[in-house]
């Protein structure tokens, strides 16, 4: 019998590519063959900073690099123009032709399952028309994904977008907004896209339209973890009738499923050169001696974490929140561990024996 077959469909941002290479890393463990879609431009990005091989792939583990009718140049392009092309139907006709070719090759198994990135949902027809599952990846917080859920109510009751940017500054931001399981959440907390005055503001209605087809996903998943996130988790269950599982982190989940000196580990997708020389100073600093913040938060964080009585509480904090995250991926009882053995089983092999 042919393998079962992912078709792979990232985001192509780097934040976004990286998590669903580890999800197709860990499919290709559990004996899935793997296609993994890359727009031209980004393949072009990858092969510049990676070599001539970056895109070699494995013999059941193949990157497809696919025209998607978008000219980005060489350059690097305004993020809100490479998110609204991408994110929109623009690339749907190249997918498709692509996905034709794809099944008309006797050395490929038939597609089995698809997995995209929640922000960019234009293969859930493709998936609709093959009659595969087609599994949505959402890759901020939960609570994140719940706030995206929440800017059509935000803009349904009014809150957004902002009248005007006085309302940047007057207070307004700190309006409380009702939401599920995120008691006394405040506008200013919600991710930056509602800080708008503007109602075609292009990030906002990507949101907008792209959370409103969620429910059309045989499942959500996220890079959570059930224990630091479960009443959102909850909220969120109730809202969706796909199943909604939460398989995080999926860096440690990785290291956790995937062997030592694993073929998988010459598989890498950087858009940049990677610079390392701040790791070469980092190495030669003692343990718990370098903090990281942004430049306008260090002398406060830095007063809080070393000589008061907060900085020990958020140090026992984070300790408590690392156990968790960890305990999650091990086998054979964690929750991510068994959420992502779930997710395979219940839904991306629903049609395998049928296909």
């Amino acid at each position: 019998m042919a393998k079962p077959h992912a078709l792979i469909v990232p985001h192509p941002g780097q934040g976004h590519t990286n998590p669903m290479l580890k999800v197709a890393k860990l499919l290709h463990q559990k004996g899935f063959y793997i296609t993994f879609v890359v727009n031209e431009y980004v393949s072009r990005l990858f092969l510049k900073a990676r070599g001539p091989n970056a895109l070699d792939g494995l013999p059941d583990f193949k990157f497809a690099p696919v025209p998607d009718g978008i000219d980005f140049g060489d350059g690097v392009p305004d993020t809100v123009f490479f998110c609204d092309q991408v994110m929109k139907d623009v690339p749907l006709p190249f997918f498709k032709k692509f996905v034709d070719e794809l099944r008309s090759s006797p050395e490929v198994p038939p597609i089995t399952c698809i997995l995209c990135d929640g922000h960019m949902t234009y293969p859930l027809d493709v998936a609709e028309e093959l009659g595969v599952p087609c599994a949505l990846f959402w890759t901020p917080s939960a609570c994140g994904f719940l706030c995206y859920c929440y800017f059509r109510n935000l803009v349904e009751q009014g809150i957004v977008p902002l009248k005007d940017e006085s309302y940047l500054t007057n207070g307004y931001l700190d309006t409380i907004i009702d939401i599920p399981a995120m008691t006394g959440i405040r506008l200013r907390d919600f991710p930056e896209f509602v800080r708008t005055t503007n109602p075609e503001d292009v990030m906002l209605n990507i949101c907008i339209r792209e959370t409103g087809k969620a429910h059309k996903g045989s499942a959500i998943f996220l890079n959570t973890v059930d224990a630091l996130e479960r009443d959102v988790l909850d909220a969120l269950s109730t809202m969706f009738h796909p199943p909604v599982y939460a398989i995080g982190p999926l860096q440690s989940l990785e290291e956790k499923q995937i062997p030592k000196n694993s073929e998988l580990e010459t598989i890498g997708l950087n858009m940049w050169a990677e610079d390392l020389d701040c790791l070469t100073w980092l190495d030669k600093k003692e343990t718990n001696s370098v903090i990281y913040a942004k430049r306008d938060l260090v002398e406060r964080l830095v007063r809080e974490l070393m000589v008061e009585e907060k900085g020990k509480m958020m140090k026992a904090k984070a300790l408590e929140w690392k156990r968790m995250a960890e305990d999650a991926v091990v086998a054979p009882a964690g929750s991510s561990y068994l959420n992502f053995d779930n997710l395979v089983n219940e839904v991306l092999l629903s049609k395998y024996e049928t296909s």
